[in-house]
């Protein structure tokens, strides 16, 4: 979001001047000729102390303190789903751009009473393959993982069925993801129950048929769009 401040009086005079209400794309470029208007150097100057885990030579990790941690100049516009897809996979990594587990800093967001998220079966041999787990994601109370999911946030209540791969997505609450499902750089919305076998983000030109496709080439699948979501707690892997 941005963060802008006003004399009321100068706020309301502009905004009665005309039709427009877009801060950045129309009151303030108005404004530069007759008032004074100030940015301030948000990359530079802000300071974020936190501290931060490191591994030692020895292989432990300990907290130190930074004066000002990375993301101290963190900051992204999600005015697009192209910027949403990215400031998602920015929380994912090993060292991710924008840290969740700050100590001095923490966020505070809405809790849904879920159970904790569950990952199960655990054949990852050729034979009998059958594995359930997440690298380099986020994943939300409430989700049973029996597939693959790779540098992925999921949301609440997500099933993910086995020899299932989700990869770089965006994975919202309410969503199964049927068995042998393939899904890459996508954008999936609520309450969807995808079908088994079911292929987004691997043929641009049939993904276009179907759903929108940002610029970037990210696969948005609309809220609902696969009807038959079963409640998550009767959900079965």
């Amino acid at each position: 979001m941005g963060i802008y401040v006003f004399r009321a009086e100068t706020l309301l005079k502009i905004l009665n001047a005309g039709e427009e209400d877009d801060f950045g794309r129309d009151i303030i470029p108005k404004m530069l000729d007759s008032h004074r208007v100030y940015a301030y150097p948000y990359g530079q100057r802000n300071l974020i102390q936190d501290y931060i885990t490191v591994t030692t030579e020895e292989g432990e990790r300990e907290p130190r303190l930074e004066t000002r941690v990375r993301d101290s100049s963190y900051w992204r516009d999600v005015g697009t789903l192209d910027a949403y897809w990215n400031a998602n996979m920015d929380l994912t990594g090993v060292d991710p751009y924008f840290n969740l587990y700050g100590v001095k800093w923490p966020i505070h967001t809405n809790q849904v009473l879920a159970p904790p998220a569950k990952f199960i079966f655990s054949v990852e041999r050729p034979e009998g393959f059958r594995v359930g787990k997440a690298l380099d994601s986020l994943v939300a109370p409430g989700c049973i993982v029996s597939g693959i999911v790779r540098n992925s946030v999921l949301s609440y209540s997500v099933v993910v069925r086995s020899w299932a791969v989700v990869d770089e997505s965006v994975i919202l609450d309410d969503v199964v993801v049927g068995r042998h499902c393939k899904i890459k750089k996508a954008i999936i919305d609520k309450h969807n129950n995808i079908p088994p076998y079911t292929e987004i983000g691997y043929n641009p030109i049939e993904d276009r048929k179907v759903f929108p496709v940002t610029p970037r080439g990210i696969v948005v699948v609309p809220k609902g769009y696969f009807k038959g979501r079963i409640p998550s707690a009767e959900a079965k892997t």
